[in-house]
């Protein structure tokens, strides 16, 4: 069972924006940082490689992605669809919330 710690860590990642969407983005398929900085450009301006890599890193050891080297690649995909499962629960709860 998780403690609470591990899940107030997963949570506090989570709880920015810029994670989420990599999350998203890595729910399509595995991709390359360039892959991910090209996608997250098209919503957020001038995103660098040192500050995509940090969050990459976090998710990961949070083990909510994996990496794997390919050459000079590195790929990133998501570990388990169970955090985008945890976003679709987050997102009814919402909804049910709004409607009391």
């Amino acid at each position: 069972m998780i403690v609470l710690n591990e899940k107030i860590e997963i949570l506090k990642c989570l709880s920015q924006p810029i994670r989420l969407e990599i999350i998203y983005i890595l729910s399509e398929e595995k991709k390359s940082v360039s892959q991910i900085i090209k996608e997250l450009d098209d919503k957020y301006s001038n995103v660098e490689y040192s500050n995509v890599i940090h969050h990459l890193t976090k998710l990961h050891n949070l083990k909510l992605i994996k990496k794997k080297r390919s050459g000079k690649t590195m790929t990133y995909c998501l570990k388990s669809n169970d955090v985008i499962d945890l976003l679709e629960d987050i997102e009814e709860i919402s909804k049910k919330i709004r409607q009391i």
